[in-house]
């Protein structure tokens, strides 16, 4: 199975909204930060254009890259891909935040996005290390970034919660 790991283009509408609907069993960022009910496609890749481009960001954000993983020309996932750090991220979120439909789950898809991703941080951004954290628990995540050459750096406390946040780098 191939995986391709892309940014939306005009040709993409149709596979976008049955992607969509494969997520629906979870929370809507977890397929789209941008997305909202009703809106165009057009509108949409409008948004994510100025969100690569650092255009247009609410304060807490910052420029990003939101990539889809298309396999059979079904898109099956995606990545965010977070082109520099704040403090938030630096934290809790780091550079690239992934998701995976859950009928494509324990495929191995996780694992081909992450590594295009890094890929993605290597030659197009020409990022040297990424941060990628994950709660503790995930351990379908946990086996995804280790595969993929993370090192653990720490683990930190998830506020209000009894749960940690694992924090791992990996150099490209």
């Amino acid at each position: 199975m191939t995986v391709e790991l892309r940014a939306l283009n005009e040709n993409d509408a149709e596979a976008f909204f049955e992607g969509l609907k494969l997520f629906s069993d979870m929370e809507p960022e977890w397929y789209s930060f941008a997305y909202r009910p009703g809106m165009s496609f057009t509108e949409l890749l409008r948004i994510q254009d100025d969100e690569f481009h650092g255009r247009n960001l609410k304060p807490e954000r910052v420029p990003h890259s939101m990539l889809y993983a298309f396999v059979d020309g079904k898109i099956v996932g995606r990545s965010s891909i977070r082109h520099k750090l704040n403090d938030h991220l630096m934290k809790l979120g780091g550079n690239i935040g992934y998701a995976v439909a859950t009928p494509w789950r324990n495929k191995g898809i996780a694992t081909e996005i992450l590594k295009l991703s890094l890929k993605y941080c290597r030659d197009v951004l020409k990022l040297d290390r990424v941060l990628v954290t994950c709660d503790e628990d995930n351990l379908g995540s946990v086996k995804t970034i280790l595969k993929n050459g993370g090192v653990l750096e720490n683990k930190i406390l998830n506020e209000g919660k009894q749960t940690h946040t694992n924090r791992y780098w990996i150099k490209l």
